[in-house]
């Protein structure tokens, strides 16, 4: 009876690093693509624009303005210290005041916490579907 008992647990445990290893390696490879969409969005981005790195939308450049004002202690404005609420991300406009805490430059930056939260939605996606569904592909 014991030894039996021994057995199913050493089975179920088995059973769940298996599935674990899986899930891991699923992630793992949700992460791979998704540096490999960025990789081809920046690569198709500095084909565009002749080898210069930059954002396609205006909304990026007035996120980076309203930044630079918070960061600099100019309130949340466009124009310094004429308040505002034209940002359509003030999330996003708060993150990047952080980054405008350490340097002026938000580009790079910006560009990498992007790419952080597209890496981050994706693995959060995944896990999320597993959690809710019995039929995914990691129970096949």
């Amino acid at each position: 009876m014991f030894h039996q008992q021994h057995q199913t647990n050493a089975n179920n445990f088995k059973e769940k690093r298996e599935t674990r290893t899986r899930h891991l390696a699923l992630i793992a490879g949700l992460v791979l693509v998704g540096i490999a969409l960025l990789a081809f969005f920046v690569w198709r981005d500095l084909a565009l624009t002749g080898g210069r790195l930059g954002v396609p939308l205006d909304d990026a450049w007035i996120h980076f303005q309203f930044a630079r004002n918070i960061s600099a202690g100019r309130g949340f404005s466009f124009n310094p210290g004429v308040p505002t609420p034209g940002s359509t991300a003030p999330l996003w406009t708060l993150f990047l005041a952080a980054i405008g805490l350490f340097t002026t430059d938000f580009l790079l930056l910006a560009l990498l916490l992007s790419a952080g939260c597209f890496l981050l939605t994706g693995v959060m996606a995944a896990l999320f579907t597993r959690e809710l569904s019995e039929n995914w592909l990691c129970h096949i």
